[in-house]
């Protein structure tokens, strides 16, 4: 798709940000191929969506970092649905399994927000989902990027929540 060009490639320029993105995959991207982003982490070492939902380690300044890419619009469906149910599973072992010094969760739709999708049905039963497997197991932080905002919320239940959604309009 010529688009991974005019939207990741050139605005995301390997000589002047080259670090790896990792991604995870919002509503719009289910109405498509779910595949495709995958597959262009082969052609492009930089992008990396090995599963819809999947955890992964890093260090840094002598800190342990475990981070857990979600995908939101799995954790938001019929829980008789078996890929919603591995989505739930994933989040679920990973927040539990790995110890690290800072457990920071991301995905497409935002908990909490005060821009324009704020508290809608979305935001409210990704909370019944999460927030409290997000309490249990001590996440740090996370962060959506749905609404079309750029936002840190006070802590809710001891979760920071970041929203950085600013990239997809000029709304707020």
């Amino acid at each position: 798709d010529p688009q991974w060009q005019s939207k990741f490639e050139k605005l995301f320029d390997p000589s002047k940000l080259a670090v790896p993105f990792y991604a995870v995959l919002g509503d719009g991207d289910h109405r498509s191929d779910r595949v495709a982003p995958r597959l262009y982490g082969l052609n492009n070492p930089r992008w990396t969506h090995p599963k819809p939902t999947y955890p992964f380690q890093t260090e840094s300044h002598g800190a342990k970092f475990t981070f857990i890419g979600v995908d939101t619009t799995f954790l938001l469906g019929n829980i008789s649905n078996p890929d919603v149910r591995i989505a739930n599973r994933v989040m679920v072992h990973a927040l539990q399994m790995l110890s690290s010094d800072w457990k920071i969760m991301f995905g497409h739709h935002s908990l909490y927000s005060s821009g324009g999708k704020r508290d809608g049905e979305r935001s409210k039963k990704l909370r019944e989902v999460c927030e409290n497997w997000f309490e249990k197991f001590a996440l740090d932080l996370y962060i959506g990027g749905n609404d079309r905002s750029l936002e840190i919320l006070k802590p809710k239940k001891g979760v920071t929540h970041v929203v950085s959604g600013g990239g997809g309009g000029p709304e707020m």
